[in-house]
């Protein structure tokens, strides 16, 4: 299950509407809704503010609720469905995806942060 359907599962489960959520983030109601259906980027503080109106952990948008391993009754029982595997598959691609937005949230606050020492260096030329 992909990230953002699980924002949407905990928002309505959390009965909030995507006009609150869209508030709190300082957009438009139509873009949170292309965010919650995957057609648009969400930035690592946009994330972080979800979590934050949905008082839930972040994690809970990557984590999955089931594991199994079934067998393929179609067939005969010696090719097993492993759902363990597909699970820790997507845990790890979501994983993956995680860590980028970690990785651009402090490239921001690097980037922020330098911009903040030259500021500071104009001003004091400037004194």
């Amino acid at each position: 299950m992909e990230f953002w359907v699980k924002i949407r599962q905990i928002r309505e489960a959390k009965n909030k509407t995507q006009e609150e959520l869209a508030e709190a983030l300082g957009i438009a109601q139509s873009a949170y809704n292309l965010l919650e259906r995957g057609k648009r980027k969400i930035a690592v503080n946009e994330l972080l503010k979800i979590a934050e109106v949905l008082q839930t952990p972040i994690e809970s948008f990557f984590k999955e609720e089931s594991k199994a391993v079934v067998y393929n009754h179609q067939h005969d029982n010696e090719n097993p469905i492993n759902y363990q595997q597909i699970y820790n598959e997507k845990f790890d691609n979501e994983r993956s995806l995680y860590e980028k937005l970690l990785a651009e949230k402090d490239k921001i606050i690097g980037d922020k942060n330098a911009e903040i020492a030259y500021l500071r260096e104009l001003l004091a030329k400037k004194s």
